[in-house]
C-alpha cells in the first residue's frame, strides 16, 4: 500500500445483540442522541490508535472483531504482533479479551487501483481510517467505503494535515465525512481533535462526540484546513528550532533549555519519527509558504536512514531501553543543513538567554494560534489551551499556550516577534490579529462576540 511494507490492522467493533439498535438519522433541524454504533477502523503500523478503541469498546461490552496483516507476504509472522503491546489482549481470560474475535473477510490491496474491501463487509456504522499521509490512497479508501457501507455510516479519517475537503472529493457523502485526529502516542495522549467541514452535518459531530466519550478521550471541534487547529498551531515550533540551529545554536542546548520549560523539540521529533515530519512539512510549505522556515536538517538525516527513536538513531542515539544520549556525529548534518540554507552563524544568537530561546521557539506558535482563532478554525482560545496540553504535551502548570502568552501580554509578544522579523524574515512577522490585540491592550483570551474571557 503506497510502497509501505508495514503492518496494517482492520478493527471492527460491534455492539452486543442484546443492546444494539439500528441508528436513525435526524429529521431536519433535529439532533438525536447517538446510539451505540458498530465501528470499523483501517489503520497502519503502530497499533496505539487501535488500543484506545479496543479498550474503550471492551469496557463498554462491545464485541471487537479485528484483523492484523502485512501488505507483503511474510508467512503470517507479523500478523498478530499488532496486538502484542496491548496489555489486556495478552490476558485471554479478561472480560475485555472475551469480546475479541478474528475476522478474515478484509484484505489489503497492492495498489491504489484495487479495492481494499473483501467480498463481504460487516454492517458497520462508523469507519475510521489511519493510513499514511497519501491523498490518493485516502480518497480511494473513502470511495470504497461509500460503495460498501450503510448509508448512515460515518466516515472518519485520522489524517493530521490533509484538508478533509480534498479527501472527500471522490465521494457524494461529504455530510458524513469528519476528521478524528488522535495524537501520538494515541494510547497516552487524551485529546481527540474532531474536524468538521462546511458540509459535515451536526448529527455526525454529535455522534463523534459520543464516540470520544466512550473511548475516554477529551474532544475539541475545529474547522478544516491544512494541519487543522492543533498541528497547524504547532508547526512553527519545530521550524523555529531548526532556524536557531541553522543560525548557530547547539541542538542539545536548545533541547536542554526547552526541556526545562516542558517540551524539547528535537527529542520530540525523534519520538514522532522523521518520515512523518518530512511528509507533514511538505503540506505546510505548500499551504503557508510565506511564513515557513525550511530547514533541510531532518531530510538530510532521513537520507542517511536516521529516522528517529524507531531506528535508534535520530538527533539522539538510543539504547535498547530507549534511553537517549547525544550523538557527536550530528555536527556534520548541521553543517550540511546550514550550507544548504545559505546562512551563517549569527553572533547575536550566541548571546541568547534561556528565556530568549523559549520565546523564539514558542512565540511563533502563539502567532499561528492567533491566526487559527482569527480564521474561525478554533472557536475560542481555551480550546487551544486544552489542545496544547492534552495533544502536544505543553506543560499543564502553565495553563496552555494562549493562557501563558496572555500572562506575558499581547503587546510584549508582538514587540518581540516584530523585532525578530526584521532580522530573520517573515517567519516571525506578527499577524494582524495579534497586532490588533497588542495596539488595543486587549487580552488574548477575550472573546468579543460573546463578550467574555475564554477560560476552561
Amino acid at each position: 500500500m503506497a510502497g509501505d511494507g508495514g503492518v496494517y490492522v482492520v478493527t471492527l467493533m460491534k455492539a452486543s445483540s442484546s443492546n444494539y439498535r439500528q441508528p436513525a438519522r435526524a429529521a431536519p433541524g433535529e439532533i438525536l442522541r447517538s446510539p451505540d454504533r458498530t465501528m470499523a477502523a483501517l489503520r497502519c503500523r503502530v497499533p496505539y490508535w487501535g488500543h484506545r478503541l479496543w479498550s474503550g469498546a471492551g469496557w463498554k461490552r462491545r464485541e471487537v472483531v479485528w484483523r492484523a496483516f502485512s501488505r507483503v507476504d511474510d508467512g503470517g509472522s507479523r500478523r498478530h504482533g499488532a496486538a502484542g503491546s496491548c496489555r489486556w489482549l495478552r490476558r485471554p481470560h479478561t472480560r475485555q479479551a472475551s469480546w475479541l474475535r478474528s475476522a478474515s473477510d478484509w484484505w489489503v490491496p497492492h495498489t491504489r487501483q484495487e479495492s481494499w474491501l473483501g467480498p463481504q463487509v460487516l454492517d458497520v456504522r462508523f469507519g475510521c481510517k489511519a493510513v499514511i499521509e497519501d491523498l490518493l490512497l485516502k480518497q480511494k479508501i473513502f470511495s470504497d467505503l461509500e460503495r460498501s457501507c450503510h448509508s448512515n455510516c460515518i466516515f472518519a479519517t485520522n489524517t493530521s494535515t490533509i484538508d478533509l475537503r480534498l479527501i472527500g472529493q471522490q465521494t457524494a457523502c461529504q455530510d458524513r465525512i469528519v476528521g478524528a485526529h488522535f495524537f501520538s502516542p494515541a494510547h497516552v495522549m487524551p485529546l481527540l481533535e474532531i474536524v468538521r467541514t462546511q458540509q459535515t452535518s451536526s448529527q455526525v459531530i454529535v455522534d463523534l462526540l459520543d464516540v470520544a466519550k466512550k473511548i475516554r478521550k477529551t474532544p475539541i471541534v475545529v474547522g478544516s484546513c491544512t494541519g487543522f487547529a492543533v498541528n497547524r498551531m504547532f508547526f512553527p515550533y519545530g521550524q523555529a528550532a531548526g532556524l536557531l540551529v541553522d543560525y548557530g545554536l547547539d541542538i542539545y542546548h536548545i533541547d536542554h533549555v526547552i526541556a526545562n520549560f516542558g517540551m524539547p523539540p528535537f527529542r520530540l521529533a525523534d519520538l514522532v519519527g522523521f518520515g512523518v515530519a518530512v511528509a507533514t512539512g511538505k503540506q505546510y510549505y505548500k499551504s503557508y509558504p510565506e511564513r515557513c522556515y525550511k530547514s533541510r536538517l531532518t531530510e538530510i538525516m532521513l537520507e542517511e536512514n536516521r529516522t528517529g527513536e524507531s531506528s535508534h538513531r535520530g538527533f539522539y542515539l538510543y539504547n535498547d531501553k530507549r534511553q537517549a544520549s547525544p550523538d557527536p556525529d550530528i555536527k556534520k548534518y548541521v553543517e550540511k543543513s546550514r550550507n544548504m540554507a545559505g546562512v551563517a552563524q549569527d553572533p547575536k544568537l550566541m548571546k541568547l538567554t534561556d528565556k530568549d530561546i523559549v520565546e523564539m521557539v514558542f512565540f511563533p506558535v502563539v502567532n499561528e494560534a492567533c491566526r487559527v482563532l482569527d480564521e474561525g478554525i478554533a472557536l475560542k482560545a481555551s480550546d487551544l489551551d486544552v489542545a496544547s496540553i492534552m495533544g502536544m504535551g505543553f506543560p499543564s502548570f502553565r495553563g496552555g499556550v494562549m493562557f501563558w502568552a496572555d500572562s506575558l501580554g499581547a503587546e510584549y509578544v508582538y514587540r518581540r516577534l516584530d523585532a525578530w522579523s526584521k532580522d530573520y524574515g517573515e517567519f516571525f512577522r506578527p499577524c494582524e490579529y495579534l497586532a490588533a490585540r497588542a495596539s488595543r491592550g486587549t487580552s488574548l483570551l477575550w472573546d468579543p462576540e460573546r463578550r467574555l474571557f475564554s477560560f476552561y
